[in-house]
């Protein structure tokens, strides 16, 4: 995974330094700060969460030379309060998926409205579980029980697309990409003070595909001077994820 995704960096490297005349004309810019309001959709958990949601936050940093190379970086967290309660238990917990990936990409210029992106990123994803509960032992004393543990996957994505300036205020951007995992490793689960030793899950072994693709699609609406309204979506077989966020763009 590594020697591809290295393999990617230096390609799209060498393409920035090969055509940096293209790239200088264009109006579009890829210098940008933003940040706000995100949602993971996960497909059938909300037969066990009773929602297939998880709300939280993104932040988003990129940097486009004027030669076209752009460096970007992002970090979001999506989570949910998890809570269940009867005569016999009351329990009470967090969900929490946070995702980091860092990369480098290049911005060709097809007219002076429209470019070709291309990016490639390094993934890191983990999904962490914590609660306890309060219940009766088989004594009928009241007692109370704890359950901590991680799971984190690394990987790498590479993506392509259109973007383009639809009207004076509007941008669109349109394309699709392809992610592929290493074998997810889970921490040591902490359950009522004992520590069971985590591990890696063998993905291959379990006949679960590493690899996925996936279709993604922006906005963009320019509101005053730097600053514009964004919102973007990536769509996979089993999880999508939503942002709408605020950006100031940094000519």
């Amino acid at each position: 995974m590594r020697k591809k995704l290295t393999a990617a960096v230096a390609a799209a490297t060498l393409a920035a330094m090969a055509v940096p005349a293209v790239a200088a004309e264009r109006p579009l810019s890829y210098t940008w700060f933003e940040a706000g309001y995100a949602q993971t959709e996960v497909d059938g958990l909300d037969q066990v969460l009773g929602s297939d949601h998880l709300d939280g936050y993104d932040v988003n940093i990129s940097y486009g030379h004027d030669n076209g190379l752009i460096l970007f970086a992002s970090y979001g967290s999506t989570g949910k309060d998890l809570r269940y309660s009867d005569a016999d238990i009351d329990a009470r917990g967090d969900l929490d998926f946070d995702r980091f990936r860092v990369g480098i990409g290049y911005a060709f210029g097809i007219t002076e409205r429209v470019d070709w992106v291309t990016r490639a990123a390094y993934e890191n994803a983990k999904l962490g579980l914590s609660g306890s509960a309060d219940y009766l032992d088989e004594f009928g004393d009241p007692a109370t029980g704890t359950l901590a543990g991680e799971i984190e996957a690394k990987g790498y994505s590479l993506e392509t697309g259109i973007r383009a300036r639809l009207a004076k205020r509007f941008e669109g951007y349109v394309g699709g990409g392809y992610m592929r995992s290493d074998d997810p490793t889970v921490s040591d689960i902490h359950i009522d003070g004992e520590v069971y030793e985590g591990g890696t899950i063998d993905l291959d072994g379990l006949g679960v595909d590493r690899s996925e693709t996936y279709g993604a699609v922006g906005l963009k609406f320019d509101i005053a001077g730097s600053w514009s309204v964004v919102g973007r979506a990536m769509l996979t077989s089993d999880v999508n994820v939503y942002f709408v966020g605020l950006r100031s763009s940094l000519y």
